[in-house]
């Protein structure tokens, strides 16, 4: 009968060593990702006040020149999808975008609170789309970086490692949701990741933070998905405040709901800055 008894206590002794085993285990990974006292509005305050302040708001006009690395394109000795990019937003929530390709070939993709369009000269072609899926307010240039500080913002804040998460409404998505990855210490946006529709997931990753003009913003951003590197966009300069002509953003043929193909010879392009 002390043998069973003896049995029966080793057993419970076991059960209760590996619960508290898992308990500490859900504990870590609760711990990994914990609520914080913090409001999304103080974290992103910080992130304002640490690049630029009051400056955005006012901002007229952003211009940059970058080069685009697509990770496949490294192995390869002639390279197809690389291409120099410059990039021209405004005030209004309008963006101009143009790729000027190894290859010779250009593209150019506009986007507006009311109409999109893409040219490319290796067709010949303009597409003109309907409105874009969700409305962006005006507070932040749509960059990579700022875009999605004009969405709206949960209240809640999260801590990850060393990084403040805090989570945007997104109807894009497949959770509805787009997060930003704050350092807790500095304050600048490191990362911004999402899950599409089809259940990828994507993250960019900003580094290399540099000053001009009164504005801090990353001249290295990191496209991976799946956690595989998909391409590297490496800024060579920003200006802002820039002189533009309106005509740049205006579609060739009425948007409407239905996207028009037409044969349109036309060439958009924006001056490629460069401080090299």
């Amino acid at each position: 009968m002390s043998r069973r008894n003896d049995h029966f206590s080793t057993n419970c002794y076991v059960w209760m060593i590996l619960s508290m085993s898992m308990l500490c285990l859900t504990a870590t990974r609760t711990f990994s990702q914990t609520e914080t006292k913090l409001k999304s509005k103080e974290v992103i305050r910080r992130f304002i006040d640490q690049t630029g302040g009051g400056q955005w708001r006012k901002l007229k006009s952003r211009q940059e020149s970058s080069f685009v690395d697509y990770e496949e394109d490294k192995e390869d000795m002639i390279r197809l999808k690389s291409y120099d990019m410059a990039k021209l937003t405004n005030d209004k929530g309008q963006v101009i975008e143009t790729h000027q390709f190894l290859s010779g070939k250009a593209s150019a993709m506009v986007f507006g609170p009311d109409c999109s369009w893409f040219y490319s000269n290796n067709s010949e072609t303009v597409t003109v789309l309907s409105s874009t899926i969700i409305k962006y307010r005006t507070d932040y240039p749509r960059t990579t970086l700022m875009e999605i500080l004009n969405l709206e913002a949960r209240k809640e804040v999260y801590a990850e490692d060393t990084l403040y998460r805090v989570d945007f409404v997104d109807t894009r998505m497949k959770d509805d949701t787009h997060s930003l990855y704050f350092g807790q210490q500095s304050g600048l946006l490191y990362k911004r990741k999402y899950i599409n529709k089809n259940g990828a997931v994507w993250e960019y990753c900003f580094s290399e933070y540099k000053e001009h003009q009164g504005f801090m913003e990353p001249y290295v951003t990191e496209l991976r998905s799946e956690g595989n590197m998909f391409f590297t966009v490496r800024t060579d300069i920003i200006n802002y405040n820039v002189i533009y002509d309106d005509g740049v953003f205006t579609p060739p043929f009425a948007c409407n709901e239905a996207a028009d193909y037409e044969s349109f010879n036309i060439v958009y392009e924006i001056p490629i800055l460069s401080d090299r």
